[in-house]
C-alpha cells in the first residue's frame, strides 16, 4: 500500500478522532456550558467585591438559567438527539434517552459517582 500501512492510516485517524474529541469537549463545551466557568467569570467581572452565597445563586438562576436560556437550549438538543420527545409545549423521555439513562446509571456505579438522578 505504499509508505503508509492500513494499520497506520486507521491508528491516524484514531488519534486525529480522540484528539478532535478532547479538544472540543474541554475547551468550547466547557467554556459554553461548565457552570464552574460561568461562576468564574462572573467573580473575575465582580472582582472588587464579595458575594454571599444567596447572592451566586441568584445570579446563577436569572443569568444562567433565564438569561442564556440554558434549560431551552438542552431540551433542544436533547430532542435533536431523540433523548425526549415534545408534543405541543411538553417533554417525555424517549425510549433511547432512557437506555442512555440505564447506561449512566451503570457508569456511575462503575466510578462510585455521587447519584444526582436517582
Amino acid at each position: 500500500m505504499g509508505f503508509f500501512a492500513l494499520r497506520d492510516i486507521i491508528l491516524a485517524l484514531v488519534l486525529f478522532f480522540c484528539v478532535n474529541l478532547t479538544f472540543f469537549t474541554h475547551l468550547p463545551v466547557t467554556a459554553e456550558r461548565s457552570i464552574s466557568v460561568f461562576l468564574l467569570d462572573y467573580f473575575n467581572k465582580n472582582s472588587d467585591r464579595y458575594l454571599t452565597k444567596e447572592e451566586v445563586t441568584k445570579i446563577f438562576i436569572d443569568k444562567y438559567l433565564y438569561e442564556d436560556k440554558a434549560i431551552e437550549k438542552r431540551l433542544h438538543e436533547q430532542i435533536f438527539s431523540g433523548n425526549i420527545s415534545q408534543e405541543g409545549e411538553k417533554y417525555k423521555i424517549s425510549t433511547q434517552g432512557k437506555n442512555l439513562m440505564k447506561f449512566y446509571k451503570l457508569i456511575t456505579a462503575i466510578f462510585k459517582i455521587k447519584k444526582h438522578f436517582d
